[in-house]
């Protein structure tokens, strides 16, 4: 018998699968209950590509998140800028989950950076979704994109990073930097005090 706690870490997924990690609140493939609310209201206003470019403009996450997931029903490839400028959008953090989300169902190969950006900066729902994505998908990689993601990674080491930034940290530099990552149980200055 299950105590209903979710593991915690980033588990390995199929390649290819759009089942989501239990790490992810939209587990199935579904989105949350709000959104698909949103996504049922606005699904009949969001009717032309310019309407999605506003509804990501749009203050209220319900009605982006909408969007996103119109972009995903619609194949909707043209308006990846309009998303990627919701997702880095500094008002959206912390309500960005879905717009990553919706991301992933594109080619990524153009947005690595942004991805271990938000794999490494950003709050649980979309750093969880940029790390999924980040291990799921197949990646051809330039030289120089291995090199910023290892400056990334370097200056995500200097902050203050948490528990879940810490598991993408490691992830991230197992896959990509050839690296096993840090180890992330032992980052401590000289003085012995835990940098963690």
């Amino acid at each position: 018998r299950t105590t209903g706690r979710r593991p915690t870490g980033y588990p390995a997924r199929r390649q290819g699968s759009r089942e989501r990690s239990t790490l992810n609140p939209h587990v199935g493939g579904q989105p949350p209950v709000a959104g698909w609310q949103a996504r049922t209201f606005c699904k009949k206003k969001m009717t032309s590509p310019e309407d999605i470019v506003e509804a990501l403009k749009s203050a209220d996450a319900s009605v982006r998140n909408a969007a996103a997931l119109r972009m995903i029903d619609t194949n909707a490839v043209d308006l990846i800028p309009a998303l990627t400028d919701a997702i880095m959008n500094a008002d959206n953090v912390g309500a960005n989950g879905t717009l990553v989300y919706a991301l992933g169902h594109f080619d990524c190969n153009p947005y690595f950076q942004l991805l271990v950006a938000v794999a490494l900066r950003h709050k649980f729902e979309a750093s969880s979704e940029a790390c999924s994505i980040l291990l799921e998908h197949d990646f051809v990689l330039r030289d120089y994109q291995i090199a910023e993601c290892r400056m990334l990674v370097a200056s995500a080491l200097e902050g203050t990073l948490t528990d879940f930034q810490k598991v993408a940290l490691a992830d991230i530099g197992e896959r990509f930097c050839g690296e096993r990552g840090p180890d992330l149980h032992v980052l401590e200055d000289e003085t012995g005090h835990d940098k963690s």
